[in-house]
C-alpha cells in the first residue's frame, strides 16, 4: 500500500468531500418523497448514527487489519460509486448543459482531468479539495439567497406516517453516509496520535450534519411536498427559479460548482482505489491508474440514461450498507473477538 501523511485538517477535509460531492443534490427527492415534512428528522437519526460509527472507528482503527480479499471488495465497491457518480454526472450534463455533445466525449474531458490529477505527486492528490472551496462557498451563498422564499410552515413534523415508506425514507437518509469507511483506511495515516475523539470529531459532524441538513431543508421548505413529487432534481430546479439580478442562468453557474465539486471526489476516490492496490514503485502505480481511467471510460456510457442510473445508484446504495457499514463492524467485532480468544488461551 502507497505511504503517505495526512494532517488532521487535511484528513477531515478530505473524508468531507468524499462523502459530499456525489450526492448531494441527489438524494433529496426521493428523502422528501417518502418522509415529506418528517425528512429532517430521518436525517438527523441518520446523522447520529454516523457519529456514534465514527467514534467506534476512531477507538478500533489502530487494531483493525482488513485481509487483502476484503480490500478487493472495498476496491470494487467504490468503482461501482465512481460509476453511479461519474455516470450521472453526464446525465445531467446531457440535459442541462451539454445535450448535443456526445457521451463519449464529455466522459473523456473528466476522465482526462481526473487522470492528470492523479498521475501528479501524491501531496497534490491530497491538496486536490483546495480548489473547491471557492465552489463550496459560492453554493452556501446560492441557498441563503433562497432563504427570503422559503416556506417554514412546512417544517412541522407529520405524525401520520406511512411506515413502509418510512423505512425506504431511512434507507434514503444514509446515502451521504457514503464513504464513511474510508474514516478507517486514512486514520492510520494521520500525523496525530492522540485520539481525535473530542472536538475534532464532533466538529466534522456538526459540518457535515448542517451541510445536508440544509439541502434537505431548503428544498422541503421552498417546494411543496407535492411538487417535489414531479422535479428529479429539485435543488437545479430552485436556482431556476430564483430570480438574480447579477446571475441570469443560477441553475447553470450551480451546477458548474457542483460538477467541478464531484469531480474532486471522483478523483480523491481513483486515488484511493489505487492506494490500496499493490505497486512497489511510481511506475506501476502510474500503469494501475492508466487502467483504471480506460476501464471508467469503457463502462460509464452504459449508465448514462435516467433508469441504467437509478438502477446502479439504487444497488450502490444497497452495497453501501452492507459494505461501507455493516461489514467494517463485522472486521471490527471479528478483531475483538480474535483478540478475547487469544487472551483466554494464553490465560
Amino acid at each position: 500500500m502507497m505511504m503517505f501523511e495526512l494532517s488532521k485538517t487535511q484528513f477531515f477535509c478530505i473524508l468531507f468531500f468524499i462523502q459530499t460531492g456525489g450526492v448531494f443534490i441527489s438524494f433529496q427527492h426521493y428523502l422528501i418523497q417518502d418522509a415529506k415534512q418528517n425528512s429532517w428528522l430521518v436525517f438527523l437519526v441518520i446523522a447520529l448514527m454516523q457519529y456514534l460509527l465514527f467514534l467506534l472507528f476512531e477507538k478500533t482503527y489502530h487494531a483493525l487489519r482488513v485481509p487483502t480479499f476484503i480490500r478487493w471488495v472495498f476496491k470494487i465497491y467504490w468503482l461501482l460509486v465512481i460509476i453511479s457518480g461519474l455516470s450521472f454526472i453526464i446525465y445531467l450534463l446531457s440535459l442541462w448543459t451539454l445535450p448535443d455533445t456526445p457521451i463519449i466525449v464529455t466522459t473523456a474531458i473528466i476522465l482526462i482531468v481526473s487522470y492528470y490529477a492523479n498521475y501528479g505527486k501524491v501531496t497534490a492528490v491530497l491538496n486536490i479539495w483546495t480548489i473547491a472551496i471557492p465552489v463550496v462557498i459560492f453554493i452556501v451563498i446560492t441557498w441563503l439567497l433562497a432563504v427570503p422564499h422559503l416556506d417554514w410552515y412546512r417544517m412541522a413534523p407529520q405524525i401520520d406516517f406511512n411506515v413502509v415508506k418510512m423505512a425506504r425514507a431511512f434507507l434514503v437518509a444514509t446515502a451521504p453516509m457514503i464513504g464513511l469507511e474510508f474514516y478507517l483506511f486514512l486514520r492510520p495515516f494521520v500525523k496525530e496520535v492522540r485520539s481525535l475523539a473530542g472536538w475534532p470529531l464532533f466538529s466534522y459532524q456538526m459540518s457535515w450534519t448542517f451541510f445536508y441538513l440544509a439541502t434537505i431543508l431548503v428544498n422541503q421548505l421552498f417546494f411543496g411536498i407535492e411538487e417535489i413529487k414531479t422535479i428529479p432534481q429539485p435543488t437545479l430546479y430552485m436556482m431556476k427559479s430564483l430570480t438574480l439580478s447579477f446571475i441570469e442562468r443560477a441553475d447553470l453557474f450551480y451546477m458548474i460548482a457542483w460538477i467541478i465539486w464531484s469531480i474532486v471526489t471522483v478523483i480523491l476516490y481513483i486515488f484511493f482505489v489505487v492506494m490500496t492496490w499493490p505497486a512497489d514503485n511510481e511506475s506501476k502505480r502510474r500503469r494501475q491508474n492508466i487502467v483504471i481511467h480506460l476501464f471508467l471510460l469503457a463502462v460509464i456510457g452504459f449508465f448514462v440514461s435516467k433508469e441504467r442510473n437509478e438502477w446502479i445508484r439504487e444497488i450502490v446504495n444497497y452495497l453501501h450498507l452492507a459494505i461501507g457499514i455493516v461489514l467494517p463492524i463485522i472486521l471490527i467485532l471479528l478483531k475483538k473477538g480474535l483478540n478475547k480468544w487469544i487472551k483466554d488461551s494464553s490465560s
